[in-house]
């Protein structure tokens, strides 16, 4: 018996770490399935619009939440969306790829979500030139396809 609590103790951090992760595919997995049961942009969608928040740390107001939960609702069966296509039409002043990446990959799982330390440990910017917005969104775009080159190198 102090043998099994001895090796629990000295493997706390990585039964911890287990455990978390667990609970990250358990609201992964409601996220998925509440997508396709429910209207996600409806008044009715709370629960989801909070969790999903919560889950991918978005922290916007509803002036872009409802918008954004509207593509979500509008697009949620097309499986052919695509990064760009929803870059464009989330970006206005701000170019939004850490969220548009979101939404497709809630959308299609094969697809890489941006995620600042993701990118950092691959050696990808997540800040683009200073310039225009088509500048900023080209170079967006690139980084998004380094992104997903890299991603199937794992």
């Amino acid at each position: 018996m102090d043998d099994l609590l001895t090796s629990l103790v000295e493997r706390k951090n990585v039964i911890l770490d287990f455990l978390a992760h667990v609970g990250a595919v358990q609201k992964y997995s409601w996220l998925q399935t509440q997508l396709h049961s429910i209207n996600v942009s409806s008044h009715d969608a709370g629960e989801f619009q909070r969790r999903f928040k919560g889950f991918y740390r978005v922290r916007r107001n509803q002036a872009f939440c409802g918008p954004f939960f509207g593509l979500l609702e509008r697009e949620k069966a097309n499986v052919g969306i695509d990064f760009a296509s929803v870059l464009l039409e989330v970006s206005t002043d701000r170019v939004e790829a850490s969220f548009s990446s979101k939404l497709v990959a809630s959308i299609r799982p094969d697809m890489p979500v941006w995620d600042r330390e993701v990118m950092r440990n691959l050696g990808i910017r997540t800040t683009g030139p200073a310039g225009d917005r088509n500048d900023k969104i080209r170079a967006t775009l690139q980084r998004y396809e380094d992104l997903g080159t890299r991603m199937t190198q794992f």
